[in-house]
Order: C-alpha cells, then sequence, then structure tokens
C-alpha cells in the first residue's frame, strides 16, 4: 500500500503536477502577542523554504520575536523542527529550510522532511510590537 503511495507521489512529482506552492500563513499586521499556529495540513511535499518577513521591529525594551517550525505526531503533540534565532530590533527577511539533504545550518536550516501535518509560531517576550509577514514555498 505504501509503494503504491510512493509510486504515485512520484508520478506526479515528474509529470510536473505537484507544482510548488506558495501561501501566506500569517499576513502582515502588527503583532504583541505569540502568533500562529499557521497550521498546514495534508502536505505531499518534502520540504520548505518559510520566509519571515518583518517590516516594522519593536524598539520597546527587550521585546524579541522567535519564530519555530514544528511536527505533529500521530497522537496529537507537536515537536520541534527547527527553532529560529531571536530577532529583536532588526527588520528585514530571514529564511528558513526544511528539506532532506540540506547542510544544516544553525537555526535557519534543518535536514528533514515536512510532516503530513506542521504549523508555524512566532513566539513573543515583551510587549513591543512587531510587523511581520509569514509565507511558505513548498519543495516537492
Amino acid at each position: 500500500m505504501k509503494l503504491k503511495f510512493l509510486v504515485g507521489i512520484l508520478a506526479l512529482v515528474f509529470s510536473g503536477i505537484l507544482n510548488a506552492e506558495q501561501v501566506i500563513l500569517l499576513p502582515s499586521t502588527s503583532r504583541t502577542a505569540t502568533a500562529g499556529p499557521g497550521v498546514v495540513k495534508g502536505s505531499v511535499y518534502r520540504g520548505a523554504h518559510i520566509n519571515l518577513i518583518v517590516t516594522v521591529a519593536s524598539t520597546v525594551g527587550s521585546t524579541v520575536i522567535t519564530p519555530s517550525i514544528q511536527g505533529k505526531d500521530a497522537s496529537g503533540n507537536y515537536y520541534t523542527i527547527l527553532t529560529g534565532a531571536q530577532i529583536s530590533g532588526t527588520t528585514g527577511t530571514t529564511t528558513f529550510k526544511v528539506y532532506p539533504g540540506l547542510s544544516v545550518v544553525t537555526n535557519t536550516v534543518v535536514n528533514d522532511v515536512l510532516p503530513d501535518v506542521w504549523r508555524t509560531v512566532i513566539t513573543h517576550s515583551g510587549t513591543g510590537p512587531h510587523t511581520y509577514e509569514l509565507n511558505y514555498n513548498s519543495l516537492p
């Protein structure tokens, strides 16, 4: 059964039917509390580039945001796939990469596959606002 499923997926990939997706998980807006989860269900993709685009960074005290990517197991529990570095006082785009065979870069790139259900969480510490968007590009 599993072999038939894998053959079917490979046929889709090589026939061009299974194209990469570009999805906005969290639209750009100002946030002061933990955001997410941006949940992706039924993913047939092996990996993704997840982009955190910070356009306004908080200058209030020591306010930081910490992005993470989590997978969901069969029991419904979430586990961490990647935790990004804390972001404080800076703007710009940070891209997190999850894909088998990649060279690991701490807090940015993991050599792993995405499970069927995964999510992103942006954890806020402090009360200052950050304006950001979170999106992803799936990778077959």
